[in-house]
């Protein structure tokens, strides 16, 4: 016959439940009091250095923050020392600028009254000058609304001796190459009419102004100033300018036309 297998059911007593509910908790409860007196034992220390560190590093952003200051001050001291600076340095080329017109003012004023001297000396200066009547100077500019049309400024002076009054008329040549062969055109070849044959009338000094106009294809090299007497035909003397010279002293000329 064989035995059939038999479950056994044995109920736990309340009793044995309740005491291991019991001891569960206690052991919990030890462990639990032993990390509490863990953490109590550890804790002061470690806040003690987070305090520390923060206050460390409370100090130092404080001296970071009084160094930005002081940064910044200095910053903005030095860009209000720039700004002088270069108010300074703008006032001394504002001066410096002024200065150098200012001298360049009187230099050409010492220049100007260099040549009035000069021109003066000639008149009454006999150890300067040749005595009697003589061109002292021509000066040629090109007309603004024709290129082909000079203007010129003449001056005729008589040195030393001024007792009496001389009169006459001057005319003008230019010499120069056309076509490949030297020329000379004469004042009705210029252009000039009877009014442009100029008459003179002074006792010290006078100024002759006129016009002239060259042909095309003309290329100048001399003008000739040719001087007769009052009443005379034939001419007392002349005298020849290279066209260079005139044109480098096509400046104006302070020396007015005398007037009596």
């Amino acid at each position: 016959m064989v035995d059939t297998p038999r479950l056994v059911v044995r109920e736990v007593s309340a009793a044995r439940r309740w005491m291991w509910v019991i001891l569960a908790t206690s052991v919990f409860a030890i462990a639990a009091y032993g990390l509490y007196l863990l953490m109590r034992a550890q804790l002061p220390y470690d806040w003690e250095q987070v305090e520390l560190e923060r206050e460390r590093m409370a100090a130092q952003r404080s001296e970071l923050n009084r160094e930005i200051s002081r940064l910044r001050d200095e910053n903005e001291r030095q860009a209000e020392e720039i700004v002088i600076l270069q108010r300074g340095v703008d006032i001394d080329r504002e001066a410096t600028a002024e200065l150098q017109t200012a001298i360049r003012d009187l230099q050409a004023e010492l220049e100007e009254q260099k040549e009035q001297l000069a021109f003066y000396r000639g008149i009454v200066s006999p150890d300067e000058s040749q005595a009697g009547m003589r061109v002292y100077e021509i000066k040629v500019r090109q007309s603004p609304e024709d290129v082909q049309r000079y203007n010129f400024d003449l001056m005729l002076i008589q040195a030393v001796r001024h007792n009496r009054r001389v009169s006459g008329r001057i005319s003008l040549s230019v010499q120069g190459v056309e076509d490949g062969e030297e020329t000379s055109l004469n004042a009705t070849q210029l252009g000039m009419n009877r009014s442009d044959k100029m008459n003179y009338s002074f006792r010290y000094f006078q100024e002759l102004r006129g016009s002239f106009r060259l042909p095309e294809g003309f290329a100048p090299t001399a003008i000739t100033v040719a001087v007769y007497s009052s009443g005379g035909s034939t001419k007392n003397f002349e005298k020849q300018f290279t066209w260079a010279d005139v044109r480098e002293s096509s400046g104006d000329n302070n020396v007015g036309q005398e007037q009596g």
